[in-house]
């Protein structure tokens, strides 16, 4: 379990281009339907990183994502995007460990603007599988299939889209196909009976020499 951890940490973290995609996007006003709540949120983490310390988190604006592939699948929800960081306060000498650094997050939110999901940039990217699930997203066809990786790419802020999607069977489908430093890479998603996201994490597993 430490290795595969290793293994989608260097993935997530070391993929040229994987950063937010500010110059498409659009930065929210107080306006917004979910400004409080994003608000809200950001609060929580400035608070909980002054419970560890003498910290400050610092963050981005915030970004709604206007992609067509998020509005297509889930019409019913928006998505914002920012980045936060935690840094010692000016001035002192302390250099507390541990800091977060660079963490992107998207919030996702009904049409009201409250909040129905967090989902973090990096890790196996279980939330998504998830949002895909309640949502009850199908997954067909290699259409089907573009369509939910690239919504994955957009929800992330990855560059990944011209990876490819490999049906396996009936139930399964292996997202953003990749064999890199000898390792493969996949988003495996699979379905229930009526085609439906049942799940969908990142694997990866080490190629065997020949």
């Amino acid at each position: 379990m430490k290795h595969l951890t290793t293994l989608f940490t260097v993935f997530a973290l070391s993929t040229a281009g994987a950063q937010i995609r500010w110059q498409q996007l659009t930065q929210i006003t107080d306006s917004d339907p979910a400004a409080p709540t994003l608000k809200k949120w950001q609060q929580s983490i400035e608070a909980d990183s002054r419970k560890h310390g003498d910290i400050v988190a610092t963050f981005t604006p915030w970004y709604a994502l206007p992609f067509a592939s998020l509005k297509t699948l889930f019409p019913q929800h928006r998505f914002y995007a920012v980045s936060w960081s935690q840094h010692p306060p000016p001035g002192t000498e302390k250099k507390p460990l541990g800091l977060a650094l660079g963490i992107e997050t998207t919030l996702v939110c009904d049409a009201t603007g409250n909040l129905v999901k967090g989902v973090q940039h990096t890790g196996n990217y279980e939330a998504f599988g998830e949002l895909l699930h309640a949502s009850h997203v199908t997954l067909r066809t290699a259409d089907d299939a573009k369509l939910v990786w690239n919504a994955f790419c957009d929800i992330h802020q990855k560059h990944w889209q011209e990876l490819p999607a490999i049906k396996v069977d009936d139930k399964t489908w292996h997202l953003g196909d990749e064999t890199r430093d000898g390792v493969h890479y996949y988003y495996e998603v699979l379905l229930d009976s009526d085609s439906r996201v049942a799940s969908a994490k990142l694997r990866s597993e080490q190629v065997k020499k020949p």
